[in-house]
């Protein structure tokens, strides 16, 4: 059975923009038609009360030169056809679209200005998405914000990624030590022993059999943690339900 999943983006303002910050599921359908109707409805919805200028996309081509004021003008010249009304003032993003631009007007204008707030995706079989398990800690990688703790995951091992900084999301108070003979932390002691001879940022104390890692040096950190029995963190998959279990923990449901 396929499965579409709204995604909500949650942002915060930085001083200069709406910068991202976490999201939530904010619904779930089995029907495609009813998933499509209810994605448009929530991004007209948005796009209708939030403050233009402050969107990271428009602030970023107002504050440039070309070729992206050429989209901007482009935007503008796309407004004045739908309602006759410009959202540029003195070269400038108002802070609103006109009132009386219509619904199906403001969908597209969303993606030609690259503004979503929400995301769908479709899952052929069940719906999986994977996030990042901190086993030093036994928690989840999540943001927390002042709008609540946001889980960081992906819908697939790569995506996760790109949602999460490893600077931020590795962010133990102390060095990682690891103390033993190398058959004892590793499956493949002779290749984790190759790793540390080449990586002098890594301290090894072979008489003492005691291995440091500087809690910064997040290179040495993915070079050596899929050779340990017990990895640093690891990448797992997680079920819709248990997304939606884990966000009505932090508090943040959607549905």
């Amino acid at each position: 059975m396929t499965t579409y999943v709204i995604r909500e983006n949650s942002f915060f303002y930085d001083d200069s923009y709406d910068a991202y910050e976490g999201s939530r599921i904010a619904s779930y359908f089995t029907d495609r038609a009813a998933a499509e109707a209810e994605y448009k409805r929530l991004e007209i919805e948005a796009t209708r009360y939030i403050i233009l200028w402050n969107q990271e996309t428009l602030w970023n081509a107002q504050e440039a030169f070309e070729p992206e004021l050429k989209l901007l003008k482009e935007l503008d010249a796309f407004v004045f056809s739908c309602c006759g009304q410009h959202f540029l003032e003195d070269g400038r993003v108002k802070i609103e679209l006109p009132e009386n631009m219509q619904d199906d007007d403001i969908f597209e204008f969303v993606q030609r200005a690259g503004i979503q707030k929400y995301e769908i995706f479709e899952f052929e079989e069940e719906s999986m998405f994977y996030a990042i398990w901190l086993n030093y800690e036994e928690e989840w990688v999540q943001n927390e914000r002042e709008t609540g703790t946001y889980l960081i995951y992906g819908i697939s091992e790569e995506a996760i990624w790109q949602e999460a900084n490893c600077g931020y999301c590795i962010n133990n108070p102390e060095d990682f030590i690891f103390n033993g003979q190398l058959e004892c932390i590793s499956d493949a002691p002779i290749l984790l022993h190759s790793v540390l001879q080449q990586r002098k940022s890594i301290q090894y104390d072979e008489k003492n059999q005691k291995i440091t890692i500087g809690k910064y040096n997040i290179d040495d950190i993915l070079a050596i943690n899929p050779l340990l029995k017990k990895p640093i963190f690891e990448v797992k998959a997680l079920s819709l339900q248990q997304v939606l279990e884990i966000e009505k923990k932090n508090c943040i449901v959607g549905i």
